[in-house]
């Protein structure tokens, strides 16, 4: 059991009992590495996890784990039934009504002494002028009621014992002179916004003031004491007010009525006047000595709850999400869970975390708020500081409505355990790194080693220790690390790959455009197959540079790599190799064109005119390749690129038999073709993408394209070819020739059955699209 945080007056009575039983537990306090499932939550596989002792029973876990190539990282706070461990609510700036991240309510405690050890988020809360922050379940701190209970909620009560459940609450106020009773309504909360009818108790805890409207009532009573969980009490009432927003003063409490509950508060202000209020909840909750809201329900009983407490369906929607659940043995666990970033956490939907929480062990479990409030602060190893381990959603931790805080007690006293960093990820064979011991007391507080070097053992021919415990990987394989200090022992594992295991290069930046002369890093990444990153202290790569852009040099003080681009512009790509695997990086320095193979073709300017409007891409090797033919899809998309006709719905539009052999970039354009009548086929019923398209045919095309295909009257050709045009094609030509949208060779031939390249057809269409046709711009049909 989780012994509660007390107060002052709480503890005093029990210094001399709490003192032997932590004296006794620190001589048996060891530690141990978490162990699980190698599926802790199917399908998601664990890559590897990582945890280390926290403080007395407390132990921070980390798991990293992967389905396909969906990522998932589970932070866990495990606390253990010790004395000297405990757990409290903690309030933003000491109040109800206000928000504050978690790092910054754990702040405020360790600025009071306290030793924070973990903290996670707590209960929803609400956003509305006034009451921002107000949580919208129980809340109970140090045995004082904040919020009245709605819905599921976790309490710790004063002797240890732990529950999940929905606590029963049911208020009365009583109105006396005197003896004389004048009357009673029901309390319907306890800080909380006020609505119709509403009679609600504003205790300090809320804030400065009620925040209330001014068409209510409100009573001023002397209330010394503050509220707890149960019972209630009685106050004489100090002040009447017609209105609202009260201040609240130490030492009072105000109540504040709407409609007939102002009614009700409209009593004779004598000097015996006073009011008894009084609530209860169901039994042991009234016991609650800290107390937290949430919901819904995950786990009763070891079993998932389909549908939560609530009724309502689970949500599908995978989302970070925090919880706190109760273990078969009685440890209480502190979960959270990343999402909404593809490349850390995807996130779980709520089944999916119920299921998570039941493989950790879980038998009753609550959910917390969750999404952009998940935040998890944990105290760093042998360490008084803490930081946020979780990656929080909105790229920082949310100001939230309240936390629950962890803290130690434990004063520690001699090195007890020795504890390794760091927790290795898989190493390439090669690799070397400095391992490091920690000593740690029975309070996880870090101490001095014993006395004497350490000394490192590994399984045989896996790796070789060097006297200053540097760790130098020899073979693959999995197995143990072993460091003995003194009297104590640790071990961490370790799995050493070899360049056959890389199965992913990430390589940063993905595409490179730098000026010339510049240096810019280049940073790479190794994945083994199941996604794990794995660890290289030397680059164990090679890289070839492809073209005259420059070279990748290593920085001789910082040994990171990057590329020192050559003084003039120009395009290229660098290679990075290792074993069988390659990554390519594209380069731009400068302006160069666009293309690797274009610079000082004769179709240079046009090719970068098409690019610049978006009409070609070229090949993933950086080249336009302007000189070979085009064929008949591509010459189709790109006069189709240039018109923006509008595109077919119906994939049935199309008349060819051949569909099948055509690639997916094709089928738009070729629809918008075909419904605007510029593209036709072959008399087979096929269209054939893939073949060279012949220049009459690619005029053809174009011609129709512009609704201009027709032959003019008494129209000539003046090629020498002229005969061996098809007639189809003859009109087509015709125009093309007079409107000085093409010329023929040399040799004044058209060669009609020859094929277009794709320099000819850019430069075509770039003088077609781009130039109006009454500059008589001559096509050049090289």
């Amino acid at each position: 059991m989780i012994m509660p945080r007390r107060t002052k007056a709480a503890r005093g009575y029990c210094v001399a009992l709490c003192t032997l039983v932590l004296l006794h537990a620190l001589c048996a306090i060891t530690w141990a590495h978490p162990t699980i499932e190698p599926s802790l939550l199917p399908p998601f596989h664990t890559l590897y996890q990582s945890g280390y002792p926290i403080g007395p029973g407390a132990y921070y876990e980390m798991y990293h784990l992967q389905s396909n190539d969906i990522p998932l990282q589970v932070h866990v706070v495990r606390l253990s039934s010790l004395e000297h461990t405990q757990l409290s609510l903690s309030l933003p700036f000491g109040r109800a009504q206000s928000r504050q991240t978690v790092p910054g309510q754990v702040a405020s405690r360790v600025e009071t002494g306290e030793t924070v050890i973990a903290a996670i988020n707590g209960d929803f809360f609400l956003a509305e002028p006034g009451y921002a922050g107000v949580s919208l379940g129980l809340a109970v701190q140090d045995g004082r009621i904040i919020r009245h209970p709605r819905g599921s909620a976790f309490g710790l009560l004063m002797d240890g014992q732990t529950l999940i459940g929905e606590p029963q609450w049911v208020g009365m106020v009583r109105a006396f002179d005197g003896e004389r009773f004048l009357g009673e309504y029901p309390l319907s909360g306890i800080n909380v916004p006020r609505h119709a009818d509403d009679l609600i108790l504003f205790t300090p805890d809320f804030g400065p003031s009620t925040a209330t409207n001014l068409w209510g009532r409100e009573l001023i009573l002397s209330a010394p004491e503050p509220p707890a969980p149960t019972s209630g009490f009685s106050a004489p009432v100090l002040m009447d007010y017609a209105s609202g927003d009260t201040v609240i003063s130490p030492g009072t409490m105000v109540l504040s009525g709407h409609g007939r509950a102002a009614e009700f508060l409209a009593l004779p202000h004598t000097p015996y006047l006073r009011l008894e209020i009084s609530w209860s909840m169901k039994s042991p909750w009234n016991e609650s000595f800290t107390a937290v809201g949430g919901g819904p329900v995950l786990l009763r009983e070891g079993i998932i709850l389909p549908d939560g407490v609530a009724g309502a369906p689970l949500p599908d929607r995978a989302s970070p999400r925090s919880g706190i659940a109760i273990s078969a043995d009685g440890s209480l666990l502190l979960v959270c869970v990343d999402g909404r970033q593809p490349h850390i956490s995807a996130g779980l939907t709520l089944h999916e975390f119920a299921h998570l929480l039941q493989n950790l062990g879980a038998v009753s479990a609550l959910n917390l708020d969750g999404g952009g409030s998940s935040t998890m602060v944990v105290r760093n190893l042998g360490q008084t500081s803490t930081e946020v381990v979780n990656s929080p959603s909105d790229g920082r931790p949310r100001p939230v409505g309240n936390a629950l805080i962890v803290t130690s007690t434990a004063r520690g006293g001699g090195a007890e355990a020795l504890f390794i960093l760091p927790v290795l990820q898989p190493l390439l064979t090669g690799s070397t790194i400095t391992l490091q011991a920690i000593a740690l007391d029975g309070a996880a507080h870090a101490v001095p080693l014993p006395p004497g070097p350490g000394v490192g053992h590994s399984p045989d021919g896996l790796g070789l220790f060097s006297d200053d415990l540097v760790f130098t990987a020899q073979r693959p394989g999995t197995g143990e690390i072993k460091i003995e200090w003194g009297h104590l022992a640790g071990s961490t594992s370790v799995t050493v790959l070899s360049v056959d295991d890389i199965d992913r290069i990430d390589l940063d930046p993905v595409q490179l455009q730098v000026d010339p002369g510049d240096r810019s890093p280049l940073d790479v990444t190794l994945y083994d197959a199941w996604g794990r990153e794995i660890y290289v202290s030397h680059p164990a790569w090679s890289w070839q540079v492809e073209g005259p852009i420059g070279e990748v040099m290593r920085d001789a003080e910082t040994g990171r790599e990057f590329f020192l681009a050559s003084a003039e512009p120009g395009r290229g790509i660098i290679h990075m190799m290792v074993g069988d695997k390659q990554h390519s990086l594209p380069v731009t320095v400068g302006d160069p064109p666009p293309f690797l193979d274009v610079g000082g073709h004769w179709s240079e300017g046009d090719i970068r005119l098409a690019s610049a409007k978006g009409w070609i891409h070229g090949y993933p090797d950086a080249t336009f390749r302007p000189d070979q033919p085009v064929t008949r899809g591509e010459f189709v998309k790109l006069v189709a690129s240039s018109l923006q006709p509008r595109v077919a719905s119906s994939l049935e539009s199309l008349p060819f038999i051949d569909t099948n052999e055509m690639d997916d970039w094709l089928i738009p354009y070729l629809l918008s073709a075909v419904e605007n009548e510029w593209v036709t086929g072959f008399e087979d019923g096929t269209f054939r993408p893939h073949e060279p398209i012949l220049r009459e045919a690619a005029t053809t095309i174009l011609m129709r394209a512009l609704k201009l295909a027709e032959q003019a009257v008494d129209a000539a050709l003046l090629f020498e070819d002229s005969e061996k045009i098809s007639p189809w094609a003859h009109g087509p030509v015709v125009n093309a020739s007079q409107m000085q949208l093409i010329q023929g060779f040399e040799d004044n031939t058209f060669r009609p059955q020859s094929h277009m390249t794709r320099a000819e057809t850019v430069t075509i269409l770039c003088r077609t699209f781009l130039l109006p046709l009454t500059d008589a711009i001559t096509i050049a049909t090289r």
